[in-house]
């Protein structure tokens, strides 16, 4: 077997290198993956996907119009799952092999392109035309092998021998049996209303158009491939291939810049928001335990509040103050600097001293004042935390 695979990469080696940096793609996705915390089960390595294939430049309608054309090539890498990737590497190699034995290593590289990203370029502006929905994902070197297929067929056809007419016939009936099973998944998703399309029927369409076209070609490739031109032509094929690399790991570190200074502003927003929870929750436990002082000294004292004063012993108090301390401790940084910080200083003082001894009509008055003070700073904080979040979400879209 080894023999045989070290053979096939001397005498195939675009078509064995394609195949290798599918397989390399793939397992960075289930590596990436694991990383991130999403373990797949098995049914969904196997039939359903691994998921968004996205930072590795899988493509969709909304990426493309905002001008990412490179996922055109990028996405024929990506794959979703071992099906998805077992059944295109078989594809390759029976039709890669094939079309590499006629042109040779670098002109075959070039097809690949040429189909790859012309067969994907069509099927996204026949989706933009058709107003398809612009965040379905699309992946797979499907687009690719359809065109190979169509590039076959239109050889066979034109060759006008036995042989031509036997590999026609088999061509066209592989592009039928692709055509009816695309029409039955619609069918079937359209019945489930819930269920997402498996397969691109519009890549398929579009590698096969483009695929197509190069066949008639195909004499004067047999010709050029003897000649500096295929050298020159799989030279450019190889480092467009590169470039769209490059360009989506480029986009991929600035989309990771770009989360991350999101995800700090989400949680900024959301510390704001439990600070303002967390003075609430102080204010509360002021009005019980001056409540308390009210009632030691057998004033009058709400009847909601007689219950929870009655069942609540002095140990229990004392532990909530000390927690409702830490908790405005905790907001120091935020409240207890700037033009709250005087608010801060004696809201704080005033808590301390609750349960020595009950607070008069004025403390509680002054606890109130300063309370509101560092609710509005609060609030205020929070607002432009959040504002800022949803520019750097907006942002995040346009960009």
């Amino acid at each position: 077997m080894l023999r045989s695979l070290a053979r096939d990469v001397k005498q195939f080696p675009a078509t064995m290198a394609l195949g290798a940096l599918w397989i390399v793609v793939f397992v960075l996705m289930i590596v990436s993956g694991l990383r991130h915390g999403h373990a797949p089960s098995l049914r969904q390595v196997f039939l359903i996907g691994l998921g968004s294939g996205h930072r590795f430049g899988d493509l969709t309608l909304r990426e493309l119009v905002h001008g990412e054309a490179w996922r055109t090539l990028t996405c024929t890498f990506v794959h979703y799952g071992f099906l998805h990737i077992g059944l295109n590497l078989l594809g390759l190699y029976q039709l890669g092999t094939l079309v590499e034995s006629w042109y040779g290593a670098p002109l075959s590289l070039a097809i690949y392109v040429l189909i790859g990203s012309g067969g994907n370029l069509l099927s996204g502006l026949a989706r933009l035309a058709l107003g398809s929905n612009p965040d379905i994902h699309s992946g797979g070197g499907s687009t690719v092998l359809m065109g190979l297929v169509g590039l076959c067929a239109v050889v066979g056809w034109r060759s006008k021998t036995r042989v031509g007419e036997y590999l026609h016939r088999q061509m066209v009936l592989m592009l039928a049996i692709t055509a009816l099973l695309g029409v039955a998944i619609l069918v079937v998703t359209w019945l489930l209303g819930q269920m997402r399309p498996i397969l691109d029927n519009w890549g398929h369409a579009g590698g096969a158009l483009v695929g197509a076209a190069i066949g008639f070609a195909h004499r004067p490739m047999i010709q050029a491939s003897r000649y500096r031109v295929a050298r020159w032509a799989g030279a450019i094929a190889a480092l467009s291939l590169v470039a769209c690399g490059a360009a989506q790991v480029r986009v991929d570190r600035v989309e990771d810049d770009i989360h991350r200074v999101q995800l700090n502003a989400l949680f900024r927003w959301q510390a704001f928001e439990d600070t303002r929870l967390k003075l609430f929750g102080i204010q509360d436990f002021y009005q019980l335990a001056a409540a308390r002082g009210d009632f030691e000294q057998s004033r009058f004292v709400d009847k909601s509040l007689l219950l929870s004063l009655l069942t609540r012993p002095d140990a229990t108090f004392r532990r909530e103050l000390q927690q409702s301390l830490d908790a405005l401790d905790s907001a120091k940084d935020v409240l207890g600097t700037g033009p709250t910080a005087a608010d801060f200083e004696r809201l704080r003082t005033l808590l301390a001293r609750v349960l020595m001894q009950p607070p008069t009509i004025f403390e509680r008055a002054e606890f109130r004042a300063h309370m509101d003070a560092l609710h509005h700073r609060a609030l205020q904080n929070r607002d432009q935390a959040r504002a800022r979040f949803e520019a750097l979400v907006r942002q995040g879209r346009l960009g």
